[in-house]
């Protein structure tokens, strides 16, 4: 239940991000300069801490320091894959720092779920990064689910990104 409504949070936050980067698109396009950098201004004051629970910046730093908690919301926060601008960035930077943590076996399944969603949806920037941090939490169910994919399915990208996935786990 907690994660339920972290991710209808991180969603929020992220349609809200969306909505003030929109209107800063929009007012750069008028003539009313001061509407533009007031839009601008509230979007940059706003991003750190619409972007992460708790504000991006101080989360990154955390998730260097291997913080449990903090491991756990990036984790909910890829399951949620929020779409704003620069969205993709951020879930690269979660992964990169997601492979150099220290992992508990639930969070190893989080991400076993979150990566194999991602092969069944491929939205995003982050492919590299996923495929990186799936050697970190590669067991043999997890390649038998990325074999069971490349097997059923009928989607080519779904397939091209197992078959990526799969050539770096046994590589």
């Amino acid at each position: 239940m907690i994660n339920k409504k972290l991710i209808e949070s991180i969603i929020k936050n992220a349609a809200e991000l969306t909505q003030k980067h929109i209107l800063v698109k929009e007012t750069a396009q008028g003539s009313d300069r001061q509407a533009w950098e007031k839009a601008a201004q509230d979007f940059h004051h706003h991003y750190n801490r619409l972007a992460f629970p708790g504000g991006l910046k101080e989360a990154l730093n955390l998730l260097k320091q291997n913080d449990p908690a903090t491991i756990e919301v990036a984790i909910v926060y890829l399951e949620a894959d929020p779409y704003f601008h620069r969205s993709g960035y951020i879930k690269q930077q979660i992964a990169r720092l997601l492979k150099q943590s220290i992992l508990s076996e639930q969070n190893i399944l989080q991400i076993q779920a979150v990566l194999l969603q991602f092969i069944q949806q491929g939205r995003g920037r982050q492919e590299h990064e996923y495929n990186r941090l799936a050697k970190k939490i590669k067991t043999p169910a997890f390649i038998e689910s990325l074999q069971e994919i490349v097997r059923t399915t009928k989607e080519a990208g779904t397939s091209r990104r197992a078959k990526n996935m799969l050539a770096i786990l046994l590589g």
